[in-house]
């Protein structure tokens, strides 16, 4: 063989190894290179930017506990308030009952007390005839 061939054949064999060689190794070492510095850097600024979301959200959780917390004492205030409410109106309508019922039996009384007057009334007036018929 002459050595042309030998170096063209070495050359070949060179380039065929070379070729698998980077196919085989080089080629995942980079990727595997590349992937990990490329997560790196995407978790780094996804990381960046969820920072301050993620602060905003625990604020906002934060703020919607404090205004649940408040808005229960709003609500059970609000309850108690009415609670006060119903027995001062209970209160009153057994007030206003027992005022109906008096209102009723002096009403009643007056009524038989003004009937009692009319008969009285009737009665002096008769007596008044008969007076008036007698010095007639």
């Amino acid at each position: 063989m002459n050595e042309n061939n030998q170096n063209y054949l070495t050359e070949a064999m060179f380039k065929e190894g070379l070729a698998e060689f980077t196919e085989e190794v080089l080629l995942p070492a980079v990727e595997r290179i590349v992937d990990d510095r490329l997560e790196e850097k995407l978790d780094a600024k996804f990381n960046e930017k969820l920072d301050p979301i993620k602060a905003s959200l625990n604020s906002l959780a934060t703020d919607l506990k404090q205004m649940g917390q408040d808005l229960n004492q709003k609500l059970d205030s609000t309850n108690a308030s009415l609670y006060s409410l119903k027995l001062e109106i209970e209160d009153i309508k057994a007030t206003l009952e027992k005022i109906d019922q008096r209102t009723d039996e002096d009403a009643t009384a007056a009524f038989e007390e003004i009937e009692k007057l009319k008969k009285r009334i009737g009665s002096v007036e008769e007596q008044m005839r008969i007076m008036q018929a007698q010095k007639a």
